[in-house]
């Protein structure tokens, strides 16, 4: 009877043990984290979410555009906007040395979230105002944006060109919302030329392009599989076929040369939250060096 006992403790002991251990998820990333990574370059952000057990189930990679790129770029703008009962300026050509795009016009007012702005041609950059419109002393660089400047804030944060009319109650009336991404503008990227009679460069579908590296990145959960998926290099092999391979057949053309920030944003994150990846400098602390004669 005790011997019967015995075996079954020890067959609940072993169950016991391979139950914790298949219950250990090993994933890349920090688990619980949820927030905007904006690359080190400021021409990227990326929006993410860990789980408690660190899988990254949610990202959104988008390319931030530069103030004069909203407002140049974004074709709803009407620069002969009509109040009534206004009679004030509400667009101004700013000077050459302040822009990429001449004779662009740029709104004198914008607001980002709660905070107003005013262009100030002397410094070519948006600075903070009051209720009345005149700029605030005081303020550090971190309050002011230049025209080739991008906006880094999360995709909550409204952007919006307003019209300061102190004859109103409310003096501060917003006319249009703009965007500061390349997928909020539009799922194309379209850069045009100077004359505005055509692109500086070919069309771009970059809504469904960061959609696939989107995925395969869920996918893998890690940057070198999806990178070589989307070069279309199978991660599963199988060595009896070698002989019968093809050339690989990308699933974007020219998808590194193309979006060389947003994968280079990609592994800034990795680094940033990833906890179990190897490092590639790996050094073995048992070798020492050998003196030459």
């Amino acid at each position: 009877m005790m011997k019967i006992i015995k075996i079954l403790i020890i067959i609940n002991f072993i169950v016991l043990l391979t139950g914790c251990g298949s219950s250990t998820t090993v994933n890349n990333f920090a688990p619980r984290k949820d927030a905007t990574y904006f690359s080190n370059d400021g021409l990227i952000s990326v929006e993410y979410k860990t789980d408690s057990d660190g899988k990254l189930i949610e990202i959104n990679i988008d390319r931030l555009l530069t103030i004069e790129e909203m407002i140049y770029l974004n074709p709803n703008i009407n620069y002969d906007y009509e109040l009534e009962g206004f009679t004030e300026d509400i667009f101004t050509t700013p000077r050459f040395s302040c822009t990429n795009y001449n004779g662009m016009k740029i709104p004198i007012n914008i607001e980002i979230g709660n905070t107003r702005y005013k262009y100030d041609d002397t410094r070519c950059q948006y600075r903070v105002v009051d209720n009345y419109n005149e700029y605030k002393s005081g303020f550090s660089a971190s309050f002011t944006y230049d025209l080739d400047e991008t906006i880094k804030e999360s995709k909550n944060t409204k952007i919006s060109i307003i019209i300061y009319n102190p004859a109103e109650l409310v003096s501060f009336i917003e006319i249009y919302e703009l965007q500061n991404t390349v997928e909020g503008l539009g799922v194309y990227s379209i850069i045009i030329n100077s004359d505005r009679n055509g692109f500086d460069s070919e069309l771009v579908n970059y809504y469904r392009d960061m959609s696939i590296y989107e995925q395969l990145y869920l996918k893998h959960q890690e940057n070198d599989a999806a990178m070589s998926e989307i070069k279309g290099v199978s991660t599963d092999i199988n060595l009896a076929d070698l002989a019968n391979l093809t050339e690989s057949i990308p699933l974007i053309d020219d998808f590194i040369e193309i979006y060389a920030i947003e994968i280079q944003a990609i592994e800034e994150l990795q680094d940033e939250i990833g906890v179990n990846f190897s490092d590639d400098e790996e050094t073995n602390d048992d070798e020492s060096p050998v003196e030459e004669n």
